[in-house]
């Protein structure tokens, strides 16, 4: 035996126009295209796979500690001295 239950969904305007011209141009009632989407947002999905892990560079030694405000005024002075 095939039950049905009723509910009461706030649907936006601007979704439930695209719902009916779906439905009309389907064939379907919006009921049934309601369902479908709830039926597929349910069902199971595949378990993620671990992504592999972001390739590294070793690219040589710090040039200065970042940490040093001083050191970088002073970095960037010099880069303005060399761009003259």
């Amino acid at each position: 035996m095939v039950s049905h239950m009723r509910a009461t969904l706030d649907i936006h305007d601007s979704l439930m126009d695209r719902l009916r011209k779906k439905a009309a141009k389907t064939g379907h009632t919006i009921s049934e295209l309601v369902e479908d989407a709830i039926r597929v947002s349910l069902k199971p999905q595949p378990p993620q796979k671990d992504l592999p892990p972001l390739p590294t560079w070793d690219m040589g030694r710090f040039l200065m500690d970042i940490t040093d405000r001083e050191a970088i005024y002073q970095a960037q002075k010099q880069d303005e001295e060399e761009d003259k």
